[in-house]
């Protein structure tokens, strides 16, 4: 799921982010750049999710989506070739690299 809008960074005041863009494996969801929280900023995860990650139980709900021709990147680049669209999302969908988030 996308929201599309721009929001301000949690943990730095003025910076503002892409999206948000939400992922779900059909029990939990997440933001795309929830990692970078974690890896970061030091954010924890609670524990029941990180139970349930490394069990594997949301396995086969997340394979059934990886040759999905609709990721965002996808479905961006399929709108900025519409012949009468537009379409002022970035290529890369307004992701950051960890070293600048």
């Amino acid at each position: 799921m996308m929201c599309p809008g721009i929001y301000e960074h949690p943990f730095k005041p003025g910076k503002e982010l892409l999206g948000p863009y939400f992922y779900t494996d059909g029990k939990y969801f997440w933001d795309r750049d929830m990692w970078k929280y974690v890896v970061k900023y030091h954010v924890t995860l609670p524990e029941d999710f990180i139970d349930y990650i490394m069990s594997g139980a949301g396995d086969d709900f997340l394979e059934s989506f990886y040759s999905h021709p609709d990721s965002w990147s996808g479905t961006i680049k399929k709108w900025k070739n519409e012949e009468r669209g537009l379409c002022l999302l970035p290529d890369d969908t307004g992701n950051i690299d960890l070293s600048d988030f």
